[in-house]
């Protein structure tokens, strides 16, 4: 969402798709939102990318990788929320901030009319404090 905000911003928004014969990408602008693009990605991600030579291929890579809506992936997600403990080293805000880092990507993942609701979240964060 915020890669898409940003290129809309700078008028770039049809880079993300692939060029077209009525809608044809300018070289410079193509080379400015790649550098954009691959200057924000962080090193550990970047080696997902190493052929990609568009944003397009680059937005296509990370839509796939990452965009995924999977029942699976809900699943691994709950499984690992269920499973998780506040450790003994975290003091309660850390502890809190992981909780809320995992539960923001469990319910990215679920469809809008079958997400959790904050009962739920609440007895699952209950629960990692046992």
């Amino acid at each position: 969402m915020d890669l898409e905000n940003a290129f809309a911003e700078r008028g770039w928004k049809s880079y993300l798709s692939p060029p077209t014969s009525t809608s044809p990408h300018d070289l410079n602008i193509m080379i400015s939102a790649t550098a954009f693009l691959t200057q924000s990605i962080p090193y550990e991600h970047e080696l997902a990318i190493p052929q990609c030579k568009t944003v397009y291929s680059i937005w296509q890579t990370f839509q796939q990788r990452y965009d995924s809506k999977a029942c699976e992936d809900e699943v691994r997600l709950e499984a690992q929320i269920l499973d998780m403990r506040k450790l003994a080293t975290d003091d309660l805000d850390a502890h809190i901030n992981k909780f809320d880092a995992l539960a923001v990507v469990l319910l990215d993942q679920q469809p809008d009319n079958h997400r959790y609701e904050d009962f739920k979240v609440n007895q699952y964060f209950l629960r990692t404090l046992e």
